[in-house]
């Protein structure tokens, strides 16, 4: 069953070059638990073009009066979804992207799933998809990458491997901020989030 505890994400069309930079959050989200391997020589990190599963988002307009706002209009550009500032549950912590440009995720209520009608923009979006918040607490549901520099380990980030597609990089970092917020005592993050202990 479809309900507002549910992560909603989109997957950029292929080839956008629309950088990601005021993702949106719609519910509970999280990442993906294990032992650390041991460190091994790692592959080169993907490339920064959109091709990667991610909540609506993207860089504040000159005429959006706040964050929210340019969350709002984001997720309306991209999935057609017209929420007013009610649905606003608040406003996460900013988080740095890979090129240092910090990220403010905005968590918002999208009520019953089942209820909602999405138009996503082709030019913007391939595909939308949910997955709740029972799949991603089941641990097989998952998971960390352990990423090593000349064979030493630098760096853990949540993955969550099993859905429709594969969830990763900031995107599986904020459904795992997420998913702590909105599961506390039954979702514990193993990764440690930049200027937190």
């Amino acid at each position: 069953m479809s309900s507002a505890a549910e992560g909603c994400w989109r997957r950029p069309r292929t080839g956008t070059s629309k950088r990601m930079s005021q993702p949106l959050s719609w519910s509970p989200c999280a990442p993906w638990l294990g032992n650390p391997p041991s460190c091994t020589p790692c592959a080169p990190a993907p490339c920064l073009v959109c091709t990667k599963e991610s909540f609506p988002g993207g860089k504040c307009d000159d005429s959006d009066r706040d964050i929210v706002a340019t969350a709002l209009r984001e997720t309306r550009e991209e999935l057609g979804l017209h929420l007013g500032e009610d649905c606003v549950w608040g406003i996460m912590r900013p988080l740095p992207d890979r090129t240092k440009i910090m990220v403010v995720p905005v968590l918002a209520n999208l009520g019953p799933l089942e209820q909602l009608i999405l138009k996503p923009n082709p030019q913007e979006v391939e595909a939308v998809f949910t997955l709740s918040i029972s799949h991603l607490l089941k641990e097989q549901n998952q998971g960390y990458t352990h990423f090593c520099k000349n064979g030493v380990y630098s760096y853990t980030m949540p993955v969550f491997p099993r859905g429709p597609h594969r969830v990763w990089g900031l995107t599986a970092i904020i459904t795992e901020l997420t998913l702590e917020l909105l599961a506390p005592g039954k979702y514990q993050r193993r990764t440690r989030v930049v200027g937190r202990h």
